[in-house]
């Protein structure tokens, strides 16, 4: 079984990459009380602005 498979075949590796590593912290978020920027950080992530979204989502996930 290939390291990689990614869902769309005219991905590139880097992009595919990229969108499983955010895919990896997105769960990690989505599956604990840490602030986000914990986590983010945590992964190595600076710019927390890829993880902005609506205050009301941030608010359900707890």
């Amino acid at each position: 079984m290939p390291l990689m498979r990614p869902r769309h075949r005219w991905i590139s590796p880097t992009s595919y990459v990229r969108t499983r590593r955010l895919d990896r912290i997105r769960e990690d978020i989505l599956a604990s009380t840490d602030p986000v920027g914990t986590i983010a950080y945590g992964w190595g992530v600076s710019h927390l602005g890829r993880f902005a979204g609506l205050p009301s989502d941030t608010a359900t996930r707890r």
